[in-house]
């Protein structure tokens, strides 16, 4: 610590010493400073405010924007809700693979929503279709397809 702090006082002496030189502009000892003092111009410390012009402002009115006009869509064909199935008749299939994936879509091209374990208990949302059934896990209320393969009817 105290080479460090020697080191310090050495460069800062050294940057000082080089970079410290007196300017032209500074007086040296024994000169009046007035001599090389630049010459005030004479200001008058308090002056008369000057009113450039008074313009009153004429008062304009906006006009209001108008109220917003709300979209009606209209359905074009009537909705009809699907049909609720108590989860006591969905039957329930278990994961027989080690790690199987849970996907958005009936096919291995879709994005994975998440992995399954051996053993995950989930609840059939449809039948099966072309060797997928849509699922939805049990556990985290999250539902996708999966390959029938990889499911066992509990």
């Amino acid at each position: 610590m105290l080479r460090l702090s020697i080191i310090l006082i050495a460069t800062l002496w050294a940057g000082f010493l080089i970079w410290g030189t007196p300017s032209e502009t500074t007086p040296q000892s024994g000169q009046n400073l007035s001599d090389h003092a630049p010459r005030a111009a004479r200001v008058s410390i308090y002056s008369e405010p000057t009113i450039l012009s008074v313009d009153r402002p004429t008062p304009t009115t906006a006009r209001a924007a108008p109220p917003p006009v709300l979209a009606v869509q209209i359905a074009t064909e009537p909705t009809t809700p699907e049909k609720i199935v108590p989860m006591e008749e969905l039957p329930l299939f278990t994961v027989t693979g080690s790690r199987v994936n849970l996907r958005t879509g009936p096919s291995t091209q879709t994005d994975i929503v998440m992995s399954l374990s051996l053993g995950s208990v989930t609840a059939a949302l449809g039948p099966e279709k072309n060797g997928w059934i849509e699922i939805r896990d049990l556990n985290t209320g999250l539902s996708g397809y999966m390959s029938a393969q990889f499911l066992e009817l509990l």
